[in-house]
Order: C-alpha cells, then structure tokens, then sequence
C-alpha cells in the first residue's frame, strides 16, 4: 500500500508538471519536492515514535482512560509554497498507517457539520438505520496533527535557492499545548 501511494503521488507530480508548465515551476523541483514530501513523512514518523514527550503523553493518557489510546485527528494541511499542486497528504497518510498499526493512537476521519451533513442526507431506505452514525456518536480528538509547508525564493548572481519547509506537529486539544513537533527544510538550486 504504501508503495501503491507513492506511485501515486509520482504520477499525480508527473500530470501537474505536464499541465501547469506556466506556473514558474519546474518539471525537475515538482519531482524533488514530491520526493521531499515523501522523505519528510519518513523522517517525521520515526521521529514521533521516538519522542519522549509524546511517549510520555500516550502512557498517561491510557492510565487515566481505562487504556484507551487517544485519538488523533489531522487538521487541513496549509500549502504556501510556490508549487500549489504539492501533494501534502502522503504526510498524514504514513502517520495513518504507521501510528494506527503500532497500536500508539486511534485514527479519526470524522468531519465538521458541513461533512457530517452528507452523510445526514444519505439515509434513506437503501441503508439499514442501525448502521448509519447517530447526532453525538462521533468520538471527538484528544490530539490535533498540523502540517504547514512553506517555500521562500533566494536569487542570487548565477541562478536562485528555493527552500521548502515542512512544520509538523501534535497539540494536545484540551490544553493546546504542543506534544511533538518536527521541521524538515530542503534547498532547492535552480540556474
């Protein structure tokens, strides 16, 4: 699967890179940053799962919980890079699949009124009532994951340096304070 999402995430930069040539953006820096995105996924989960402060977090919060895990939820990624076709979500998916089957947090796709609205609008008589979810039957998220890229363009005499940015990190939602966080930075040089 994860092979599956990175040819996927190969072949969607490949498309942008042939459709959006006007942008200023490189066929080349579209497939380093998408590597980057890739890399910086990588790189972002061992982290967590070897950092204290969250570790710490997650056993006291199964003590205080019955055993429970918390529950994360991942807030809407913010791109504000020079390429806005960056595909952001192989980030939250490599948390998905690596937190969830380590057993370290319960994943939640739940969505806002707006979302849950959809849903509200789907019952009819080809679903069985017992199976749709009920007003108030959503488990809310003990913990929030953001994901902020940024770039910022340097000239210089013989070409430019276009830095990526990516800023991940985990608030716990009760207190707002922050349980983990990561910054990942790559330099681009363009002639």
């Amino acid at each position: 699967m994860n092979r599956m999402v990175q040819v996927i995430a190969v072949a969607a930069a490949a498309l942008c890179a042939a459709g959006c040539a006007s942008s200023g953006i490189s066929r080349e820096e579209r497939e380093i940053s998408a590597g980057f995105v890739r890399e910086v996924a990588r790189c972002a989960v061992r982290d967590a799962l070897a950092a204290p402060k969250l570790a710490r977090y997650v056993e006291k919060f199964r003590a205080d919980n019955g055993g429970r895990n918390p529950v994360l939820k991942f807030a809407k990624a913010v791109n504000e890079t020079r390429n806005p076709e960056l595909d952001t979500s192989v980030v939250y998916d490599e948390f998905s699949e690596v937190l969830h089957n380590a057993d370290k947090m319960e994943i939640t796709k739940a969505e806002g009124a707006e979302r849950i609205q959809e849903i509200a609008d789907s019952r009819d008589a080809v679903f069985d009532s017992g199976t749709v979810a009920k007003r108030r039957s959503l488990v809310a998220a003990d913990v929030l994951m953001r994901l902020k890229a940024t770039s910022a363009e340097i000239r210089e005499r013989d070409g430019r340096v276009i830095e990526y940015a990516f800023t991940v990190e985990m608030v716990e939602v009760r207190s707002g304070t922050i349980l983990w966080q990561c910054r990942k930075i790559m330099d681009f040089v363009s002639k």
